[in-house]
């Protein structure tokens, strides 16, 4: 499997995301291509205790198996967490507020 590493704060969404918190490694967290996208969409974002919540935008619609199997059956999943760098609680929590599609 190909792993990416998801930024959490976007210099798009931010406007003041500087250098070194563009390369701090607790802004961002090692996702697979398909949960990267979703991560990067607000479809997909991680709790106060590192769980994944599905955005209710998914929930709406008609979901393929594929999608029911893949993207709405991991909710409440638990984060790996790396040996090193957690990531951030504070860029997750802006993460939930500002990208996730909670509506």
């Amino acid at each position: 499997m190909i792993s990416r590493s998801s930024r959490v704060l976007f210099e798009a969404k931010t406007h003041s995301v500087n250098e070194s918190r563009r390369a701090d490694p607790r802004n961002g967290v090692c996702l697979n291509s398909l949960y990267d996208k979703a991560f990067d969409r607000g479809l997909v974002t991680f709790s106060d205790d590192l769980k994944v919540v599905i955005s209710p935008v998914l929930r709406a619609q008609s979901p393929s198996q594929f999608h029911q199997w893949a993207l709405l059956d991991i909710e409440g999943a638990s984060l790996n967490l790396p040996a090193r760098f957690a990531p951030d609680p504070i860029s997750l929590a802006f993460h939930r507020e500002h990208v996730f599609q909670s509506a």
